[in-house]
């Protein structure tokens, strides 16, 4: 009996030492960081407040005013959208004449920018020896306003905005919008 006993005290300090291991082997494991709870803002906040200046003025003066000569300072000179709904454009011309062309609508648009949901990511070259590009992410909501009736928010979209650094200035290279739901119908806040 004295035998059994013994045995199955082993085998309780064999597994508890082999626990004790494995504690300490998985204390040993690189901390996963839970980046969720951090802003994008706080990770590349320059590129953060860069990033969300340029969209403001391309939204701003683009979308929201109609001003196609701002717009066409902030693009590419190779600039493409695709679009979910309305196709490709692969030019910086139809680009601006798609904008101009909000003129011929029967209310106004305007387009407000998620800012909880943007994100930003540097594009480096090999060796992160230079910073070329930046890739924007985000929500936005486009509202309508016809004359004398309080604006409907309409839809609500993602996109990707590449960013470049060409001659020195950040241009819009390149735009995917993504994802739209209609959202006829409901009042603006």
């Amino acid at each position: 009996m004295k035998i059994k006993h013994f045995k199955f005290l082993i085998l309780i300090l064999l597994s508890t030492l082999s626990c004790k291991e494995k504690e300490e082997k998985d204390n040993t494991k690189p901390e996963i960081r839970d980046f969720s709870k951090h802003t994008e803002k706080q990770k590349y906040p320059e590129l953060y407040d860069l990033i969300l200046k340029k969209d403001s003025v391309l939204f701003q003066a683009g979308f929201n005013q109609i001003d196609t000569h701002q717009v066409a300072q902030l693009i590419s000179k190779d600039f493409e959208f695709y679009h979910d709904e309305h196709g490709l454009m692969e030019t910086k011309s139809d680009f601006l004449l798609s904008i101009y062309s909000l003129h011929d609508l029967p209310f106004k648009t305007r387009r407000t920018l998620k800012t909880e949901t943007v994100k930003v990511f540097p594009l480096y070259t090999e060796n992160k020896s230079k910073l070329y590009g930046i890739l924007q992410t985000g929500e936005h909501e486009f509202f309508q306003q016809k004359k004398h009736v309080e604006a409907q928010r309409t839809s609500l979209a993602k996109f990707n905005h590449l960013w470049i650094l060409e001659n020195n200035e950040w241009k819009l290279k390149c735009v995917l919008s993504y994802d739209h739901q209609n959202l006829n119908n409901v009042r603006s806040e």
